[in-house]
């Protein structure tokens, strides 16, 4: 298990593959510039015939930036169409630990100051990527949830396993 968590679903629905390639596809913006999304959708991403990629579109105080990152297939098995899903952090927020890490080591190494300011600089450091680990780890599943409810929406009759 690594700092991050990542989640695995599987919806089961009657809908075709062609049918579901076409509700995500009808229900995907792309990205434009600035990452920023263009078009309408509750999410924003790559949708193709038999894999995607896509982000639920968040909130305007979120600056569109989700903290989940959905990628999956459409298969058929027996009858229905089999959609499978890893959800995970965005790679931008793999570098938070590192990056904090560096910068008490950093600050440590080289302050000036006396020992004691540069431990208690260093805690507060600290304390911060906690509290921003924390705070992802909360939005991640926030928006992962919410993601899944959609998509189960927009399919209809589903059976989900998480």
């Amino acid at each position: 298990m690594g700092i991050f968590p990542k989640l695995y679903y599987t919806i089961y629905t009657k809908k075709t593959p062609a049918e579901v390639y076409a509700i995500l596809k009808g229900e995907t913006a792309v990205w434009g510039i600035a990452h920023y999304p263009l078009g309408e959708g509750a999410f924003v991403g790559e949708v193709g015939a038999s894999e995607f990629k896509i982000e639920p579109k968040t909130s305007w105080f979120r600056h569109h930036f989700s903290m989940a990152v959905i990628e999956g297939s459409i298969e058929e098995e027996a009858g229905e169409t089999v959609v499978s899903m890893k959800v995970r952090v965005p790679h931008q927020m793999h570098v938070l630990f590192p990056v904090t890490l560096c910068m008490v080591a950093w600050f440590l190494i080289s302050s000036s100051a006396p020992l004691i300011v540069a431990v208690i600089a260093g805690g507060m450091m600290c304390l911060f990527w906690l509290i921003t680990w924390i705070q992802t780890r909360e939005w991640f599943y926030f928006d992962a949830k919410g993601a899944k409810r959609k998509l189960e929406v927009l399919f209809g009759e589903t059976v989900c396993t998480d």
